[in-house]
């Protein structure tokens, strides 16, 4: 359930009915659950920083450090990563990483603003300059969503049996 009311009661409680033994928030309005934690480190109380949506008193976690940013890399009209798509006008680098990761892809890419792209293989002899990846997302404007047939990319590396909900 991801939800503009969510607070970290309404998490808890929603893992709970379903014999889930965590529940975890993320980015405002994710949550997560799960009957292990692995490869889990607590986390810096400074990381938790956004506000909960249906309680702004209460933390709802922070960005996902649980993926690599890989570099700008120039894609083509038969698709760098050629796995699979979608479009969100609420993209952020977040989204399209589980995204990806839930069809188990190694590797999400993010186009033009709203695009964002899922593959197992990277080519090598395809990275460009950083700047060339500057258009800001449209779900987060603080991050950078690739650009003209550039593509952010980033390696996907979520652990476990997590369910987002």
């Amino acid at each position: 359930m991801e939800s503009s009311k969510l607070t970290p009661g309404l998490c808890a409680q929603y893992c709970e009915l379903r014999s889930y033994r965590f529940a975890g928030l993320q980015y405002r309005t994710q949550c997560f659950c799960g009957n292990h934690i692995e490869n889990g480190q607590p986390a810096a109380a400074k990381d938790c920083h956004y506000s909960c949506p249906g309680d702004s008193s209460a933390k709802c976690g922070g960005d996902s450090e649980e993926y690599t940013y890989r570099g700008c890399y120039v894609d083509n009209v038969f698709r760098l990563l050629n796995g699979a798509s979608m479009s969100s006008t609420k993209l952020a680098p977040v989204l399209c990483v589980y995204y990806c990761h839930s069809r188990s892809y190694q590797y999400a890419g993010l186009q033009y603003r709203e695009q964002c792209f899922c593959s197992d293989e990277l080519p090598q002899n395809k990275k460009v300059g950083e700047h060339e990846c500057n258009s800001p997302c449209k779900g987060d404007s603080s991050q950078r969503c690739g650009g003209s047939r550039k593509l952010s990319v980033y390696i996907v590396s979520l652990a476990g049996n997590n369910v987002k909900i």
